[in-house]
């Protein structure tokens, strides 16, 4: 009963540490389904949520968790807890600017950006 104890204090407290300063702890190993679950996730999806940049081919997108599979292992493969991101994006609005760091408003964000491309897209007429 104490290793439970203990095993779910540690939890608690890197959860409480990811919220007070958005670091990813380390640890946590992806599920063995994740590679499968992700390409055919990508293949669905042609251009990136944030910015709408469109591709032929799905490898250019980043499948970003809005609730890090570190945080809730049961979302990962979990295709609502999922955005497509261009490389960029993922790196920039998921992450902050650093693979270290989680955002987690991330949704609020990408769609923040991509209606204000929108607007300009109408108001230039281009883009």
């Amino acid at each position: 009963m104490t290793d439970l104890i203990r095993r779910l204090t540690i939890d608690l407290a890197r959860r409480l540490a990811h919220q007070l300063n958005g670091r990813i702890p380390k640890g946590r190993s992806r599920s063995s389904d994740w590679p499968r679950f992700r390409r055919a996730y990508l293949k669905s999806y042609r251009e990136c949520f944030a910015c709408g940049r469109k591709r032929a081919w799905y490898r250019w997108l980043d499948a970003h968790h809005l609730v890090p599979f570190y945080a809730e292992p049961d979302l990962e493969l979990e295709q609502t807890n999922l955005m497509p991101l261009c490389r960029r994006c993922h790196l920039l609005i998921g992450h902050l600017g650093s693979w270290r760091m989680a955002n987690l408003e991330s949704s609020y964000y990408a769609s923040t950006l991509r209606d204000k491309i929108e607007q300009w897209k109408n108001r230039t007429g281009s883009l």
